[in-house]
């Protein structure tokens, strides 16, 4: 029997495994400068300049409410495809690709809080970890956007 496969682009957020499809995935960055920009969202970061392309960088912890750790001094920024326009998503540290079949896969339990729930896709189960499958088109959504009191890190 073939089980239909899907591949990820898998990631920590402080000590939680997360995944993106890994066609939204342009490009891994691991030195990069970000320009603030005044009066932004708490989880806009700024602006970076990539080969001639400004590009909108997002701390993805803030944005979806992971809580942030106290000694974190390494960031990488994973630059995503999204309905056309390019950002960036800074994480914690790149983890590797994989491949999870469909039926790996479960939905996102209705007791998971609402402000996480609407950032995710699905789960899995990679290896004894718990991978949070995030949809990144919700991730940058208008209405999702416009809701900063929910994802503020506290």
């Amino acid at each position: 029997m073939h089980q239909e496969l899907a591949k990820y682009c898998t990631f920590k957020l402080g000590d939680d495994h997360f995944g993106m499809p890994i066609h939204d995935v342009q490009e891994v960055i691991e030195t990069f400068e970000v320009s603030q920009i005044p009066l932004a969202s708490p989880y806009v970061k700024g602006l970076i300049n990539l080969r001639g392309h400004i590009i909108t960088v997002f701390d993805l912890k803030k944005r979806i409410g992971v809580q942030q750790k106290q000694n974190q001094s390494h960031e990488v920024c994973v630059i995503v495809k999204s309905q056309g326009e390019l950002v960036g998503f800074i994480i914690d540290e790149v983890e590797d690709v994989v491949d999870v079949a469909t039926n790996e896969c479960v939905e996102v339990p209705s007791h998971i809080s609402d402000s996480m729930k609407k950032f995710l896709r699905k789960l899995s189960i990679r290896d004894d970890k718990l991978l949070l499958i995030l949809d990144v088109d919700k991730i940058l959504s208008l209405e999702s956007l416009g809701d900063e009191n929910e994802t503020r890190s506290k």
